[in-house]
């Protein structure tokens, strides 16, 4: 925000409580998809140690990409027209968006690869689970 010349502002707070519900919304999503992968494994009795956990939660994660890359782009695509426009509540409008934008893709980013990173690490012997 700083970098774009905005006060916090009602504004931004507007945002920040968008985007709140945003990570809220995509954390329920991934615990329904790894909660679904797990109970499958259990059905079929594949459930018997911590490898076949870790399997679960690659499964589970790996069919979280589509639906989560989905959102992400539809905000990130629908927000642009905001950050650009004039006229008539454009510069409250401009706050909400400029947050909202920069917040969603940095979301993304966390969310999506520092699990992977983690899990890349705990395979070398890096880190412990």
């Amino acid at each position: 925000m700083y970098l774009l010349g905005y006060n916090m502002s009602i504004a931004v707070w507007v945002g920040i409580i968008a985007v709140a519900g945003l990570a809220a919304q995509t954390g329920v999503v991934m615990i329904i998809y790894l909660d679904n992968a797990y109970e499958k494994r259990i059905k079929e009795g594949r459930m018997n140690n911590w490898n076949d956990l870790a399997q679960a939660i690659d499964e589970g994660a790996v069919q979280r990409v589509r639906p989560k890359m989905m959102t992400v782009m539809t905000m990130t695509l629908g927000l642009l027209p905001l950050l650009w426009s004039h006229g008539a509540g454009a510069d409250v409008m401009k706050r909400i968006a400029a947050y909202d934008w920069r917040a969603c893709n940095i979301n993304y980013s966390y969310t999506s690869y520092n699990p992977c990173n983690i899990r890349h690490m705990e395979r070398e012997g890096f880190a412990t689970t």
